[in-house]
């Protein structure tokens, strides 16, 4: 069947533009739709959840680009390819799209619109109707942004909030797909991921960081979201930043995850596996951890699970390497890489700490020192508490003045080769490894 809105010639919708080169329509349509969505998350339009609702919002979104904005798809059953050789989505016929909105918005009606309903009843519900109403597709064209503003009204009313600006459009039409197909499961936990302020600041803070490093990745065009409390994965880490870290799993599904989970000694670019841990759970435990760090060893007190006070379990001049989970004025917690924990005397340090970076500690004859690893260099902060530094360097080997000169040489030489290798084109993996000292 000939697509009546489609001007063959020219490959473009038919527009009030008078455009007719499609890469130039689709900028004038971003462009303008944007500006129509901004409006509308200012003043949403008022409406009973209803057809005439969907209509109205269709019809504000696309007024300035197409001239059947807000009326239903005529003559034409529409059926979508997303990428050359990958399924086809097959929407509801012409005839039937009034029909089948209609008895969708019934049973909206009879659900009472999804309200007074707990956090997973609502997601699943949601899923399943944001789910009918895409396989209805009832517009010839943007029925994704029309559809996602109609169910983040009802969202809001209902009391679960939605954010899918965090939401890859790779991740939307996969789980497009599988509703199609009758997989609720993907809708739903892209919506959990939209509905949790924890997951979608998570999100947030990758995109912002993918968005200045675009070399690594177009995060729109992945599978991008947060990992599921006690699934495993496999993959390569990408780079890691604040309680988080960027991974890219063996199934090319980019995932954000919890720091706390990914062992020390992994850099960007290595392949690991590890097993999702629950996030909250995290928060609290890094949260208690840097309320009692001081006094448990101001006390001298071991913790009831049994973790260990460095001040009486570290040798002298022995270094331990662990992750900031939490500090006070003059103490930090850490966890090291054998997921044990050890509470340090913090040294009279001129910097902050940081929750989530890298820090090494060395237990000297009467205190410890906290040493900072950037960029491969580590340097002393500050003074040792109650007595004198080692006289050896951050190793124990060479003095430190001369351990800085030939570190700072090595570094000079680094950047000297990253100049030569700067020309030369990237393949993914050495993307990924670039960012070994990128966090985000």
């Amino acid at each position: 069947m000939l697509n009546p809105y489609l001007d063959e010639s020219a490959g473009v919708l038919f527009n009030k533009l008078g455009i007719n080169n499609p890469q130039k329509l689709k900028e004038a349509e971003d462009e303008l739709t944007r500006l129509r969505l901004s409006q509308l998350t200012a003043r949403p339009i008022p409406g009973n959840f209803d057809l005439s609702h969907l209509q109205a919002i269709h019809r504000h979104i696309f007024q300035d680009v197409y001239p059947w904005a807000g009326q239903f798809r005529q003559n034409y059953d529409a059926v979508k390819l997303d990428y050359v050789g990958g399924p086809a989505r097959r929407f509801t016929p012409s005839a039937e799209i009034e029909r089948e909105c209609k008895a969708l918005f019934t049973s909206l009606s009879q659900d009472d619109y999804l309200k007074n309903l707990a956090r997973e009843p609502f997601l699943e519900k949601t899923a399943c109707y944001l789910n009918r109403m895409n396989a209805i597709h009832p517009f010839p064209e943007g029925n994704g942004r029309a559809q996602r503003r109609f169910i983040s009204l009802l969202a809001e009313q209902a009391g679960h909030p939605l954010d899918f600006s965090v939401i890859s459009q790779d991740r939307m039409i996969e789980a497009s797909i599988a509703g199609i197909q009758g997989d609720d499961v993907p809708m739903t936990r892209l919506l959990d991921d939209a509905a949790d302020p924890q997951k979608t600041l998570q999100l947030r803070r990758v995109i912002d960081f993918l968005e200045q490093h675009r070399n690594v990745l177009d995060w729109n065009n992945v599978y991008l979201a947060t990992t599921v409390p006690g699934q495993t994965y496999s993959g390569s880490l990408v780079s890691r930043g604040g309680n988080d870290f960027l991974f890219r799993e063996d199934r090319n599904q980019v995932l954000v995850g919890h720091r706390a989970d990914v062992p020390l000694h992994i850099n960007g670019g290595d392949h690991f596996t590890f097993t999702a841990s629950d996030g909250q759970r995290i928060e609290k435990s890094h949260h208690a951890i840097q309320e009692l760090a001081e006094q448990a060893v101001r006390k001298g007190e071991r913790f009831r699970d049994g973790f260990p006070v460095v001040g009486s379990d570290l040798i002298p001049g022995e270094k331990t390497e662990g992750m900031v989970l939490g500090h006070t004025p003059h103490h930090v917690a850490i966890q090291t890489d054998g997921n044990s924990y050890i509470i340090a005397e913090r040294a009279r340090l001129t910097r902050e700490l940081h929750v989530g970076e890298t820090i090494s500690v060395h237990a000297s004859e009467v205190s410890l020192r906290v040493l900072e690893r950037q960029k491969g260099l580590e340097r002393a902060q500050g003074e040792v508490l109650g007595g004198r530094a080692n006289e050896a360097g951050a190793d124990g080997g060479e003095a430190g003045g001369s351990h800085a000169v030939s570190m700072l040489e090595r570094t000079r030489q680094g950047r000297d080769e990253e100049e030569r290798e700067s020309a030369r084109p990237l393949s993914m993996l050495e993307r990924t490894r670039k960012t070994r000292g990128i966090e985000f």
